[in-house]
């Protein structure tokens, strides 16, 4: 399996999809800090981050359907990313996923104590519905 950064629109935008995950603020330029996880030229899964001083969101973490393992190979590249671009923090907001996370080492935090940068941010005011439970990993 390789793990490359900035796939393009057409890759991500029918995996983001096909796992119901919101697509109308995914433009070209926010995929910088996407990575797509390959398995024999064959798209696997991705994940992304909106990176703000020493926060980061967590964004749009999904699999094909027929991946396995996919999410947590990714959550721990992300994580590794994290460290080496010093970012203490991550943050994310999830309808489906909140047990997953748990045991990945999020916890559920309150959205009003979310840092500015990250409340700002347009999965929070606006893409992610008001139910969406908000999670964040201190990164060591």
């Amino acid at each position: 399996m390789i793990i490359k950064r900035n796939p393009s629109l057409e890759e991500v935008l029918p995996l983001l999809e096909e796992n119901n995950l919101p697509v109308c603020d995914i433009k070209k330029e926010s995929l910088v800090n996407f990575f797509a996880l390959y398995e024999k030229e064959l798209l696997c899964g991705i994940v992304g981050l909106e990176i703000y001083g020493n926060n980061a969101l967590l964004r749009s973490l999904c699999a094909s359907s027929k991946a396995k393992g996919v999410g947590s190979i990714l959550l721990s590249h992300i994580e590794q990313f994290c460290k080496d671009n010093k970012i203490d923090t991550l943050y994310l907001l999830t309808t489906t996923a909140e047990k997953y996370f748990l045991k990945k080492g999020f916890r559920v935090s309150k959205k009003e104590t979310t840092p500015q940068s990250i409340q700002n941010t347009q999965e929070f005011s606006s893409v992610c519905p008001c139910d969406a439970v908000c999670m964040k990993k201190y990164i060591a």
